[in-house]
């Protein structure tokens, strides 16, 4: 069970997100054969293990990524003939499975991490025994296996770790040699041989990583005869993890005589402080066409205080200058007035040299001792389009101008470098001290509560909020992102969120624990490694063994166990990315069908072949797609609708606009509907027997015909208004979960979003699913019949007179008024409006409109007014039984506006009784009350029955002159205006 959500109140946001979709399935395995630099690493081996026949043997593998990665997509290659050159190429190689063998252990490695392949050729010996050989305390975790017949130990071999599809040669990741001083002979121990029993052989990750060799350094002073240290890499033989300290900045030629404000902005990307006193500024000062950080021709910088009261630390998340102080006497004081800035003394570190060329290309870095090539944090160059020559038209700045640097999608080892975008980069207004959106990646996702303001005072909400329970805090609204999808991971007992950023990051995935409701991870999504998927993330939804995320026109597929063994802030690769012929938001899977909704609305366009008109009359623009998953847990990818590559679904069902999110209990098909920080949400539910005839069928994909199913008023069964913005929907344990955007930073403090929540809200699921359904709305049967939209004592006596045409009292709980304002269209009852739930303000008169009687719908905007009040404002004596309320509305009197009354399924068309308008024609032009308007203050509108109901419009007559400006009657009709 599960579902999600497809969000967009704004259409420009779906049609970007197109250019983010072109991604071909597979491409994560096709990345590894030729990456550099290389994802896994083999840092040492034991060959001739302690023990009676070397039980102990082992590869140590070390992951050079910021990915978790599983090993059992890799194999071992062991080359074994010695061969004079390019052992690789020798065909006499055997590839070995990594295994779990069957024990307790993880098959993946973690980011930055070991993990020990132990060569298990005795199966009774344990992890203890393993480390009581070395003397280590490794868990089981820490372990993986292969099973061979070994590994010769007094000859030259080789090993590899491969890839898919394990090519001696090609699929090569790394690739290590031993004992080759041997030469193509066996060695003799003590002499050439690179260990004696129980030695290890260490290996080095080469300053320029040979793309063709693939090899890691063995080097005889640091490599042989080493106590075995599984588990642990030593200084020097892994590149440094990359990034911590960004570049973020460049300053080349400042203002002022001879460019004494220059600098470089530094970020802190760690969550720790670190000392710059022990970083270097590496300046390469010599343009070449490549790999520019393998040139010996750069200098290492001291990053000091220059004698000055600073603080050499730079915080986490945050920023430090440093200054080339070419000029000692200019003050902290001189850089803010060159800058216009207000930094303090401690913002600033500095160095000191004969200063930086800026008519060349050059580079730069920060790194950590030793301050090798691998040591760097980070990397930057600037006139990068000058080539080797001097920069003319093409510099990157002019004096006083500087260079933003941002953060890359994939921060590798090799170069790891700042992205360089032009025109974002180039020719920038100096903002020392201050980074912008997209220059560094978001902090690393934290749960809290948001500062709540509830702005719109109504209650619409009361039923839903009565009847659902707070549960977790959504986290990553301090991080900008903002909740889309929700699912239920039951094997793990996790609430699973997906988002995407306001800041264009990378989208996430997050694990909250159900049973605690503290968060578990986050992962950062991709569509390969070097990819960021920076789409919408609209749904989440989990089926037995993958997990589904949607947007654009894609269900991008991941694994399961792949988020499962992800670490904090992992990157989470997609394994698929299928195409569909719909627009892909909410999703949902139940009964093994993954169904897919498209958004539709009047301003976001579905394909005019989606629309269809349902058995209210009325058109539903969007489809959800049903997929039923096959034996591998996924969708068919064989049928496709012809001349495209867009899956065939299995079921069609015709949906109502704004859906955004979807969960299927059974035969109750649930949706959430909303649109944007304003309106009110919806939850609706639907009866839908997919085993009994269908609706409709579509001859859209050819032959067979696919089957379709209506959501309308026929099978519509609850309707229950929520707050804005609700997203993805799940049950758990009885319980439907509902997550809503409108607690992010973007909707409140951009938006104003009128009633934000930060948590999932819960609700009993019987409560929604078995709720009597309630009495369908009959056109005609309340009329309108009067208002008053302004009056005196600050318009504290407005109202809006009702009439009930039919032969039964009708209950007015859940009844709505709606107020709507867009003139410009022909039917304005199908676009936006405000929603004013009918209550008894808790004065206890009742609910119920007698056959035949009147009702007034008083709107309340000062408690303290009585009836008895309002009847001298009229000079009437209506009982209190005669009113009920709205509260919150304000109306403007002086537009073209429009009204309605709806009954409890509250759709804004359907739903209506009978409709008014009032000022037609004057638009959004101010009108003049005592002439141009309907009604001047105190004064009324009466409508009139029509000769002829029309079903669809439902309006009620508005006379010139008996309508306008008319002295009000409350509770009172007269003649003509209600049938006789």
């Amino acid at each position: 069970m599960t579902t999600t959500a497809f969000r967009r109140w704004t259409l420009a946001f779906g049609l970007l997100i197109v250019f983010g979709a072109c991604w071909i399935a597979g491409s994560r395995s096709a990345f590894a054969s030729a990456e550099n630099p290389p994802t896994l690493l083999l840092t040492e081996a034991m060959i001739q293990s302690p023990g009676t026949n070397e039980p102990y043997r082992y590869l140590e593998i070390y992951n050079n990524t910021d990915r978790t990665i599983d090993l059992a997509d890799y194999k071992l290659m062991y080359y074994y003939q010695p061969v004079a050159s390019n052992p690789w190429s020798n065909s006499a190689a055997g590839p070995s499975d990594i295994i779990s063998a069957g024990r307790a252990t993880d098959m993946y490695i973690h980011p930055y991490s070991t993990k020990i392949v132990w060569l298990l050729s005795d199966a009774t010996k344990t992890v203890a025994d393993f480390n009581a050989a070395y003397g280590t305390s490794l868990d089981a975790s820490q372990f993986v296996y292969t099973q061979g017949s070994g590994w010769a130990y007094a000859s030259q071999r080789y090993l590899a770790i491969v890839k898919a599809p394990y090519g001696q040669d090609a699929d090569r990741i790394t690739f290590i040699r031993y004992n080759s001083d041997a030469g193509t002979t066996p060695c003799t121990q003590g002499v050439n041989c690179d260990f004696a029993k129980g030695e290890s052989v260490d290996y080095f990750y080469p300053s320029v990583f040979n793309a063709t060799s693939r090899e890691m350094e063995r080097i005889p002073s640091k490599s042989l005869h080493k106590a075995p240290t599984p588990g642990a890499v030593s200084a020097g033989q892994v590149p440094a993890p990359p990034g911590k300290l960004l570049i973020t900045e460049a300053m080349i030629q400042s203002p002022g005589t001879n460019e004494p404000y220059r600098y470089i902005e530094v970020y802190n990307n760690s969550g720790q402080a670190i000392n710059l006193a022990e970083q270097k500024l590496l300046y390469y000062y010599q343009a070449v066409s490549s790999e520019p950080w393998n040139n010996s021709a750069s200098s290492a910088e001291d990053i000091i205080s220059a004698g000055r009261a600073t603080d050499m630390n730079i915080q986490p998340y945050s920023t430090k200058i440093i200054w080339l102080l070419s000029d000692p006497t200019k003050t902290v004081a001189d850089f803010n007035a060159a800058y216009g800035t207000n930094l303090p003394a401690s913002a600033f570190v500095y160095t000191q040299n004969s200063g930086w060329a800026y008519t060349y290309q050059r580079y730069m870095a920060i790194a950590a001792a030793p301050y090798t090539v691998n040591d760097r944090h980070s990397f930057i160059r600037y006139n990068a389009d000058a080539g080797l020559n001097a920069c003319t038209t093409n510099c990157d700045f002019n004096k006083g101008q500087s260079v933003d640097y941002f953060y890359p999608d994939s921060f590798d080892t090799a170069s790891r470098e700042m992205k360089r975008v032009n025109p974002e980069s180039l020719h920038q207004a100096p903002s020392p001290g201050a980074v912008k959106t997209g220059q560094v990646p978001p902090k690393p996702v934290t749960q809290e509560a948001m500062p709540i303001a509830i702005t719109k005072n109504t209650v619409n909400y009361d039923k839903y909020l009565g009847m659902s329970t707070p549960g977790p805090i959504i986290p990553g609204l301090n991080q900008d992102y903002i909740v889309q999808g929700a699912d239920y991971y039951a094997a793990k007992d996790w609430i699973l969120l997906s988002y995407y950023s306001d800041k264009g990051a990378p989208s996430i995935l997050a694990a909250v624990d159900k049973a605690t409701g503290q968060l578990v991870k986050y992962v950062r999504l991709y569509k390969d490694p070097a990819t960021a998927y920076t789409e919408h993330a609209a749904g989440v939804a989990l089926s037995t063994t993958n997990g589904w995320i949607t947007s654009w026109k894609y269900l991008y597929q991941f694994k399961l166990a792949d988020f499962v063994a992800a670490v904090n802030g992992d990157k989470l690769i997609f394994d698929d990315a299928i195409e569909l012929e719909n627009k892909a938001g909410a999703v949902g899977i139940d009964n093994g069908i993954v169904w897919v909704s498209e958004y539709g609305r009047y301003n976001y366009e579905t394909d005019p072949a989606h629309a269809m008109t349902n058995r209210d009359g009325r058109v539903n623009k969007a489809w959800m797609a049903g997929f039923r998953l096959n034996a591998a847990d996924t969708v068919d990818r064989t049928r496709l609708r012809p001349g495209t590559s867009a899956v065939v679904p299995n079921y069609i069902i015709s949906v109502p606009d704004e859906v955004q999110g979807v969960e299927v209990s059974g035969d109750k098909f649930i949706v959430s509907k909303s649109y944007g920080p304003e309106w009110d949400s919806e939850l609706l539910v639907y009866q839908i027997n997919l085993n009994g005839t269908p609706n409709a069928t579509t001859s859209r994909f050819g032959s067979p015909s696919v089957p379709v199913w209506y959501m309308d008023h026929v099978n519509l069964v609850n309707t229950i208004m929520m707050p804005p913005q609700s997203e993805g929907l799940f049950s758990a344990n009885g319980t439907l979960y509902v997550s809503f955007e409108n607690a992010a930073p973007k909707y409140m403090t951009g938006y104003a979003s009128i009633y934000p929540i930060d948590r999932l809200m819960g609700t009993p699921l019987s409560a929604v699913t078995g709720a009597p359904k309630p009495i369908a709305t009959m056109p005609g049967a309340l009329l309108i019949t009067e208002t008053v939209l302004s009056s005196s004592s600050n318009n504290a006596y407005r109202y809006v007179e009702l009439y009930n045409n039919s032969s039964s009292a009708i209950d007015l709980s859940g009844h709505q008024l709606n107020y709507y304002w867009r003139y410009e269209f022909a039917d304005p009852w199908n676009y936006e409006l405000l929603r004013y739930t009918l209550h008894d303000a808790g004065r206890g008169g009742g609910m119920t409109i007698p056959a035949h009687g009147t009702k007034i719908v008083w709107l309340l905007s000062d408690p303290s007014k009585t009836a008895a009040d309002f009847n001298a404002a009229y000079g009437t004596s209506l009982a209190a039984n005669q009113f009920v309320y709205v509260t919150g509305a304000d109306w403007d009197a002086t537009r073209e506006r429009f009204l309605a009354i709806a009954g409890p399924f509250g759709d804004k068309d359907t739903d209506r009784y009978s409709f008014v308008r009032y000022n037609p024609g004057i638009g959004d032009n101010a009108c003049v009350p005592a002439t141009g308007c309907d009604a001047a203050q105190n004064q009324s509108i009466a409508y009139f029955y029509p000769a002829t109901f029309d079903p669809v419009k439902r309006e009620m007559e508005r006379r010139s002159p008996a309508s306008l400006h008319q002295t009000p009657t409350p509770g009172t009709v007269s003649t003509g205006q209600v049938p006789q």
